[in-house]
């Protein structure tokens, strides 16, 4: 008897070992695919971060701001008033706060600095991700080559690397395949724990983004509707109902401290409801599920140019929502897994949310937008359901529809498990193949799926303070600061970062519902003396103004300025004293408006005419901006028309166009007003009366130049000296569509040097005698040259 049961109890205590291994063996493999694929993330985890400096900065902001505030100040962690001076930034009114990642590990935070925390939670979310995914294949197929697989196909997929870079909470889906997990065990083993971890998870899921508290329900609505046979031998519906609403009570106890104020924010007219064009923009189109992504370390350039430019390369951080072709076609074979009611569940689940996910319509690939200055695009003629959807509250407020496709690949991936597990067990059963032949096979498949699926290095960004930020450190004080351009350095995680590197407080930041937007185009009118009443008035003290990027030209609130119409401009103001110039950015001081010695506004305030004579403190003033201003061949240009009549009372400005006569521009003591429609060719002037003079006091001519496509080098010629010289690169597309920057040395062969619509990028390597010539193309097809410029030392 006793030799007959110790191989029993030999095996169970194998078993038992294997168990005791599995998990760290698991989460040890999906560690080293993550350091592989991320690479090199993880050897900068404290100094750089993934992706290109955007949103990525906005969350290290809320990493730092709310653990700098909890540990710290001792203070609410909910309102900034450094950030949007003077009205401050609340995260909850703005929906900005992720209790999942920011509250959550504020202690890491505390202890180990935000860019630290930062690069953890991305990469954990990786290793978190594939694992949670491992668990529940092995739960509906179980075979563990087939579950290891699908951890791979979803934890890697390309959504999850597309938000990597700058969306610390989307990318945050670790809690997903965990609550999808414990509904799975709900069902089948319907059980208090199991009600109890569903609703954990869902409330973790929720943590993280809104986005999955709405999402995650709507996927487990497919799942379950076709999962759950409640004609099943022993199945008691009331049991399974009541255990239901455990998990939704639990639930809610995670989210109603956060859903409360965020509804009633959301309800008192503090955030703007997504407009329908909107969410069209940011919904899938149905290539995206095939294109391969960009990143692909072998093919992905080739699919930029050829798939993913124009309208349909615009928000790829968005749309990256490649299936795979290996796993499509494992998929395929899953469909017929013996467990058809999973398999039927995993197929409603992929196909409602790719259904949802086009948003109000379907569109094949992605159309242009309505407008430059918008994100709308024209509601698809074939409408979806998710058009329908967008009438109840708080879907109303969802713009990114395509992060439903995350629940695509998911399903994709478990029926790709399942798919193997038919593949493996037809081998065992018609060729009563091996075991480790049947390894064999999983290995091959895994590899062809990281070679559909594997990614260039990663892009990193440094964080570390520029020169002007050190600058701004050393200045005493407390004071606000206002950096341009805006879309570039004012506005943006950038930005709000820099209260982070600074110490001071800025007027713009960063925010999908900025409590200043009502005076933006206020701001756009810089340098008017309108606009700096206004940044004076909310305390800034510097405004810093980055030449490299105005040397290219710059559009705010579709105000377009180059380097040398805001020069002339800046010159001509006495209120704007340049302090210092670092690495190209000018630091001006913002004065109160009294006139200082030896410099004042030209006495008719138009700053081309060159007028040195000092204005009394009651003459009145007339400023146009931009002076002259560039314009779109076929797309009329604005200014921005600043005035005061000072002592007078009241007043009003006249406009003629090419002499014609006089009409009404605008009246007041004091204002600033826009004028549309300027055209290359055309004479502008504006009079300024005030009442009793029949002559104007003061008058400005406007003219318009046509605006070309740039790229321009500073220094050119590069200066001479030791070792290889350096200049900077900056350049700007007409139409804000995707480009590209090549250089060629000598007239070799291209190289590509830089992507984007604009940007501005310094160049070290001059060498002495050589010519490099860099062009400018627009990323679409055909390949168009749009400027070049040639750079010699």
């Amino acid at each position: 008897m006793v030799n007959s049961q110790t191989p029993s109890a030999s095996h169970t205590a194998g078993a038992g070992q294997k168990r005791r291994y599995e998990t760290p063996l698991v989460l040890l493999l999906y560690a080293i695919l993550t350091i592989a694929m991320t690479y090199p993330a993880a050897f900068f985890l404290r100094t750089k971060v993934m992706g290109g400096p955007a949103d990525n900065f906005h969350f290290l902001w809320e990493l730092w701001y709310v653990a700098h505030a909890l540990f710290d100040l001792h203070k609410s962690p909910f309102f900034d008033p450094d950030v949007f001076v003077p009205f401050g930034f609340s995260l909850i009114r703005n929906q900005d706060l992720s209790p999942g990642t920011v509250l959550l590990f504020s202690p890491l935070t505390h202890f180990f600095g935000e860019v630290f925390t930062y690069n953890f939670l991305i990469l954990a979310s990786f290793v978190l991700t594939a694992f949670g995914t491992y668990l529940l294949a092995r739960e509906l197929w179980s075979n563990r080559l087939a579950a290891f697989l699908a951890g791979i196909i979803v934890g890697f997929c390309p959504y999850r690397f597309a938000h990597a870079g700058g969306h610390l909470s989307i990318v945050s889906t670790q809690w997903i395949p965990f609550f999808f997990l414990y509904l799975e065990r709900l069902i089948s083993r319907p059980r208090l724990k199991n009600a109890v971890l569903t609703g954990v998870f869902f409330g973790l899921s929720a943590w993280t983004t809104w986005y999955y508290f709405f999402m995650v329900p709507l996927a487990a609505l497919f799942y379950v509707a076709f999962r759950v046979d409640w004609k099943e031998p022993g199945k008691d519906a009331r049991h399974l109902l009541k255990l239901g609403v455990a998990t939704v009570g639990v639930a809610l106890i995670f989210v109603l401290p956060f859903l409360i104020p965020y509804y009633l924010a959301t309800h008192g007219g503090v955030v703007d409801y997504r407009g329908a064009g909107e969410s069209q923009a940011f919904a899938a189109a149905l290539a995206d599920y095939v294109i391969p992504p960009t990143t692909h370390f072998l093919w992905g350039p080739a699919v930029g140019r050829l798939w993913r430019a124009g309208p349909n390369g615009l928000w790829q951080s968005e749309w990256q929502l490649y299936l795979g072709a290996v796993a499509l076609v494992l998929a395929a074979a899953g469909i017929f897994h013996p467990r058809r009611r999973v398999a039927a569940a995993l197929i409603a689940m992929a196909l409602g949310c790719l259904v949802f996910s086009f948003g109000p319509g379907l569109y094949f690939t992605h159309p242009p937008t309505l407008d430059p200055n918008t994100n709308d695009v024209a509601l698809s003629a074939i409408p979806a359901p998710g058009r329908l959807l967008r009438q109840l509250p708080g879907f109303n407020n969802l713009r990114g529809w395509s992060r439903l496709g995350f629940f695509v690949e998911l399903s994709v991936g478990l029926l790709a498990a399942a798919g193997l597990t038919r593949i493996l067990d037809w081998l065992r059963e018609r060729f009563h193949t091996p075991a480790n032949v049947q390894t064999a096979v999983a290995v091959v498949t895994m590899a062809l799926v990281l070679f559909d699926l594997f990614p260039q290095p990663t892009a990193m960004t440094i964080v570390a303070p520029r020169a002007v930020d050190q600058w701004l450190v050393r200045q005493p004080g407390d004071f606000a600061f206002m950096e341009y351009p805006v879309a570039n350095h004012g506005y943006g995680g950038p930005a709000i970062y820099s209260t982070r590197l600074t110490g001071k407080r800025i007027i713009m930041g960063s925010s999908q519902n900025p409590p200043n937007l009502v005076y933006w185009s206020d701001l756009s009118a810089f340098p008017s003396p309108f606009t700096l009443d206004v940044l004076y008035r909310w305390g800034a003290k510097y405004v810093l103004v980055d030449e490299n990027v105005y040397r290219a030209g710059s559009s705010f609130w579709n105000i377009y300025q180059t380097w040398d119409t805001l020069r002339s401009a800046i010159e001509a103001s006495p209120r704007l004293n340049e302090v210092t110039v670092l690495s190209g950015v000018h630091v001006y001081e913002i004065g109160s408006g009294v006139q200082k010695e030896g410099r004042g506004l030209p006495v008719n305030g138009s700053f081309e005419q060159g007028s040195n004579k000092v204005l009394p403190e009651c003459e009145p003033t007339l400023f146009i901006t931009p002076n002259p201003v560039p314009v779109l061949a076929g797309q009329p240009g604005r200014v921005a028309v600043s005035w005061n009549s000072r002592c007078s009372p009241e007043s009003r400005i006249t406009l003629t166009t090419d002499g014609s006569a006089e009409e009404i521009f605008a009246r007041g003591q004091s204002g600033l007003k826009f004028l549309d429609g300027i055209k290359p060719g055309v004479r502008y002037e504006f009079r300024l009366y005030t009442p009793g003079r029949t002559e104007p006091v003061q008058t400005a001519s406007l003219t318009a130049g046509e605006r070309t496509d740039t790229i321009v080098a500073d220094p050119n010629p590069v200066l001479p000296g030791s070792g290889l010289g350096r200049t900077r690169i900056s350049w700007a597309t007409l139409a804000g569509a995707d480009a590209e920057v090549c250089v060629s040395q000598d007239g070799g062969p291209e190289q590509l040097f830089a992507r984007g619509a604009s940007g501005s990028a310094e160049v070290p390597w001059i060498a002495a005698g050589s010519s490099y010539e860099f062009r400018l193309y627009a990323r679409e097809q055909p390949r168009r040259l749009l400027a070049k410029t040639i750079v010699k030392r």
